[in-house]
């Protein structure tokens, strides 16, 4: 995926995971220090990472653009209806290299 690239997940349950496939992205310059998974701009929530299925951490971007590495992603949101996130990567200095835009949407009623 480009750095501005969308990926759109399929309606979901609340409460419910769903395993997406892996997002290639990334056409900054530089070493990635570390990948973020947000959901609107927060970590930890409806989007996540999955552990040790990134190939982002050991990446490293050129000049001329080259370079991708894979970020494995899991929806589960917590509320139903549209959901925004990103995964986002960022090189020593907190520079962002490459971004690309998720969104989903929560089925049913409110998890508790």
């Amino acid at each position: 995926m480009s750095a501005q690239a969308q990926s759109t997940f399929k309606a979901q349950a609340v409460g419910r995971r769903r395993r997406a496939g892996g997002y290639r992205e990334g056409d900054g310059r530089g070493a990635v220090a570390t990948v973020k998974v947000l959901t609107l701009g927060a970590p930890g929530l409806d989007f996540a990472g999955i552990s040790g299925e990134s190939t982002c951490p050991t990446a490293s971007f050129s000049a001329s653009g080259g370079g991708s590495c894979t970020e494995s992603v899991t929806f589960t949101p917590a509320y139903p209806g549209p959901r925004a996130g990103a995964v986002v990567l960022f090189d020593g200095s907190g520079d962002v290299l490459g971004m690309a835009y998720l969104s989903g949407a929560g089925t049913g009623g409110l998890a508790c």
